[in-house]
């Protein structure tokens, strides 16, 4: 039997990790290439603590956008408080609030009326609370107590006629408001599941099996 010297082995392994991670590198089409994921992680917990969500130039954070200093005119931001007793600075139920009635479309942000079953598909057809148009409504949508990384649509202006849908985890123990982990469709009027996040593409799959066979070649060879 042909005995392997070490400098071969190094060398058909190096071989076999550059067609894999070359496979890899020379990309492909990915049904989920346009979608982008961020872990806001923050608590509202009274109505002087606001949280928020925005998305801007590719990217979501959990600041507030460029814009003036009340979160209703915050550029492609959703601002959340808790919720707790009724009065002048707390409302009832936790919300997600967008309330300053405005003429600039690029702060017009909206999440749905309503919690949505995981792979629901969020896009114009979603019922979105405080639709604001021509300056009119605004407003801001209650979020029942109890929820447990709950998904709501999102949806964050684009242009004329277009926006970004995406979506958000949301829990609320108590009167507390927390932002967990969000997605957003950077491609713009393209739907999105909610609770869809971006899947490696199958080059990059291919790469991955290339090396785990190239390891398991080297490891027969080591054994012969």
């Amino acid at each position: 039997m042909k005995k392997i010297n070490a400098l071969s082995n190094k060398a058909s392994l190096g071989t076999y990790l550059t067609f894999a991670l070359g496979a890899g590198a020379l990309g492909g089409h990915d049904a989920h290439a346009g979608i982008i994921t961020s872990p806001v992680n923050e608590t509202s917990v009274n109505r002087l603590d606001p949280i928020f969500i925005t998305f801007s130039n590719g990217v979501i954070s959990s600041g507030r956008g460029g814009g003036d200093v009340h979160p209703g005119d915050d550029l492609g931001t959703l601002a959340g408080v808790s919720g707790g007793p009724i009065g002048k600075l707390r409302r009832n139920l936790p919300s997600i609030v967008y309330e300053t009635v405005n003429n600039n479309p690029a702060t017009w942000s909206f999440v749905s009326l309503q919690p949505l079953a995981y792979g629901t598909t969020i896009d114009a057809n979603t019922q979105w609370g405080g639709e604001q148009t021509g300056g009119e409504g605004g407003g801001f949508v209650n979020i029942d107590r109890g929820l447990s990384n709950a998904y709501y649509g999102l949806k964050f202006y684009a242009g004329e006629g277009t926006y970004n849908y995406g979506w958000m985890e949301v829990s609320t123990p108590g009167d507390d408001l927390t932002f967990g982990n969000a997605a957003v469709e950077t491609i713009a009027n393209t739907s999105i599941g909610a609770g869809a996040v971006p899947e490696p593409s199958t080059y990059a799959l291919l790469a991955l099996a290339g090396g785990a066979a190239a390891v398991s070649l080297l490891r027969k060879k080591k054994a012969a």
